[in-house]
């Protein structure tokens, strides 16, 4: 199921929608989460058991959240913070509502409380929710 992740992130958002972060943490979070499986052994029976171990590791949340390094903590949460985007996004489109408003709304609620003021305010060359073109605007490669 892990490894499916990133498959289907391309089909659904071959657009350039934040693209850059979500298909980086999907695909960090894919590899870490599939690495800690593989080092914890049992000890890995749940994301709990996982977030656990590395909070343990790290020498408590302070640990985590100071490390300069990606832990697995911060990647089990990138990888759900994605993934949360893309169910709501899919669920606003079979709601009715055009694409932009479908991730608009999504990104509110999922990663704009996560991103600092760049990411939020300055597209830096990408499309983002709160830019990206209706189906008659975007580019021909980027058209249903």
């Amino acid at each position: 199921m892990i490894k499916c992740i990133p498959a289907v992130y391309s089909v659904l958002f071959n657009v350039k929608m934040v693209v850059g972060i979500l298909e980086g943490d999907i695909n960090h979070g894919a590899k870490e989460l599939t690495r800690a499986l593989a080092e914890m052994g049992d000890e890995a029976a749940t994301l709990q058991s996982i977030m656990t171990a590395v909070i343990r590791d790290k020498g408590g949340v302070e640990g985590v959240r100071t490390s300069k390094e990606p832990t697995t903590c911060k990647s089990i949460l990138w990888l759900n913070r994605a993934t949360t985007f893309i169910t709501m996004f899919i669920r606003g489109l079979h709601d009715g509502k055009e694409s932009k408003v479908a991730a608009s709304t999504a990104y509110d609620t999922v990663l704009k409380p996560y991103h600092g003021f760049m990411t939020k305010k300055v597209p830096c060359g990408r499309t983002t929710p709160t830019t990206m073109p209706t189906d008659a605007r975007a580019p021909p490669e980027n058209r249903p």
